[in-house]
């Protein structure tokens, strides 16, 4: 345990310690069960890592309730180990000064995931010399660090802006999916299919001038799922939220996207 907490300051990097570990085939604990069961000893992740760095008994305390006090046994990790450690993972948790021309807002949380079903997450490097970079990245790597998985980690801009396209091509070009919208939209009283499908036609011209919270949660509602492969990007779309949108433009429900659409 003091070995890993030793590395982890040495090294400045959960990543590297990680990656170190894994190299040395370092595993949990293993033991057998009376019954002869082999537990533990699997490959260690970051999430057991954190845990171990913030666990406390190693530094002679133990927890009643909601507090820690001093235990009767002796710490593992001495206190200046501990601090040290700890000051490493304070910075990695207080807040960057971001430069202001690379402030970034994901459109996309949520419906990302890679074609093992695990989920893609927002991820934003550290600033250095004034930059940040923005991706999203497969829980699988998160977790178990990037050989973990063959699924790309994905800039946020590119991928962004290939759903973005998608998604003003069906704007364009509905053709193949206006027909299936729910019957509420189709036989509301303002529904005619021409009007429809110019106000859609317009929104997409008049793209680059909405503002990003209303580009945000056009994208959030029509998009249902996109799924990552190691060399394929596959979108869907979801019709019931694309029918909102057309119920909202024709009830005027969504003044600026109503404006943009005029």
């Amino acid at each position: 345990m003091r070995h890993i907490f030793e590395r982890f300051v040495a090294l400045g990097s959960i990543t590297d310690l990680f990656r170190e570990l894994g190299e040395q085939g370092v595993t949990t604990k293993s033991w057998t069960t009376r019954t002869g069961k082999a537990r533990g000893g699997r490959p260690l992740d970051k999430n057991y890592l954190y845990k171990l760095l913030n666990n406390r008994t190693l530094i002679g305390e133990m927890k009643s309730g909601d507090q820690w006090h001093a235990g009767a046994h002796e710490p593992i990790v001495p206190a200046d180990l501990w601090g040290n450690a700890h000051a490493l993972l304070d910075d990695r948790h207080r807040p960057k000064k971001r430069a202001s021309n690379m402030q970034c807002d994901f459109l996309l949380k949520g419906p990302v995931f890679g074609s093992d079903g695990r989920a893609y997450s927002p991820w934003r490097s550290s600033v250095r010399n004034g930059r940040s970079y923005a991706y999203y990245v497969s829980q699988s790597k998160i977790a178990a660090g990037s050989a973990a998985s063959e699924l790309p980690r994905c800039p946020a801009g590119e991928l962004e802006a290939v759903i973005v396209e998608y998604l003003r091509g069906q704007l364009r070009a509905p053709a193949s999916w206006l027909g299936s919208l729910l019957e509420s939209v189709q036989q509301h009283p303002h529904y005619e299919e021409a009007a429809v499908l110019a106000m859609l036609a317009n929104v997409d011209a008049v793209w680059d001038m909405l503002v990003l919270d209303v580009r945000r949660e056009l994208v959030q509602t029509t998009v249902q799922r996109v799924t990552i492969g190691t060399d394929k990007v596959s979108i869907s779309l979801d019709l019931d939220g694309v029918g909102q949108v057309v119920l909202d433009l024709l009830k005027g429900l969504s003044p600026k996207l109503v404006a943009a659409a005029s």
